[in-house]
Parts: C-alpha cells; sequence; structure tokens
C-alpha cells in the first residue's frame, strides 16, 4: 500500500473522529499522519490541511469549513460533491505542491465526513425502527 493511500485511510479516520467529537482520536491518527510524512511540499500542504481541521473542531471554530461541515447538516452526497471538488483541484499542474497536498487532504476529508454521516444516518434510522 502507497504512502498516500495509508493517509487517506488516516485522514479518513481522522474525519470520523471529528465528527463523533472524539479529538483524543483525532489527535492519535494525526500523530500517527505526520510521523509517517515527510517534508516534501505536497505533504506539508496535507499535514496543514488536516492539522488545521483537528485544531478548528477543538477549539469549536464556528467560521472554520470543517465545523461547519459537520455541524451544518450536510448529506453524504453533498460532502462527496465537495470533495470531487477538492480532488479536481488537486490534479491540476499549474498549482503548486503544497497547494495540491491542501486539497488532497480536503478532498479525503470531506470523503471521511460523508461516510461518518452516512453511517450515522444508518443507525439513527435502525434505532427509530
Amino acid at each position: 500500500m502507497t504512502k498516500e493511500k495509508i493517509a487517506e485511510i488516516r485522514t479518513q479516520l481522522i474525519a470520523g473522529a471529528l465528527y463523533r467529537s472524539d479529538i483524543k482520536q483525532a489527535k492519535d491518527y494525526l500523530s500517527q499522519l505526520e510521523s509517517s510524512a515527510d517534508n516534501a511540499p505536497w505533504w506539508r500542504g496535507y499535514i496543514s490541511a488536516v492539522r488545521s481541521s483537528v485544531r478548528a473542531v477543538e477549539t469549536d471554530d464556528k467560521l472554520s469549513f470543517i465545523v461547519t461541515a459537520i455541524r451544518g447538516g450536510f448529506t453524504p452526497q453533498r460532502l462527496r460533491e465537495l470533495s470531487k471538488n477538492f480532488e479536481a483541484r488537486s490534479s491540476h499542474t499549474f498549482r503548486s505542491e503544497k497547494e495540491r497536498g491542501y486539497n488532497k487532504a480536503w478532498t479525503d476529508l470531506l470523503e471521511g465526513l460523508a461516510k461518518a454521516v452516512a453511517e450515522n444516518m444508518l443507525l439513527t434510522k435502525t434505532e427509530e425502527e
């Protein structure tokens, strides 16, 4: 498995932990992610996006996109649409490596949130029945 794929999985786990407001777990995953990254510009952008997302949820920064995405009641479909937008940005060759890494992290964070929201919807529906 590539380093990037492992980062994608860890970042999606971080997003799920943030959705559940489990900051300790998110920080543990972030620490693992940081230890596996190198100092290349792409990784600096990627880690920057994830680190700032964890910090925003931890401080309940209501102006941050991640807190809005978590608390805003976005559907899994809407989160996936947003993820696709970031994915497209991450592949633009005119963007810097750091910016592409940053956008890839947002792709992974939003995919992770979409999965967490969908799972929560299923659990809620099951409990209601």
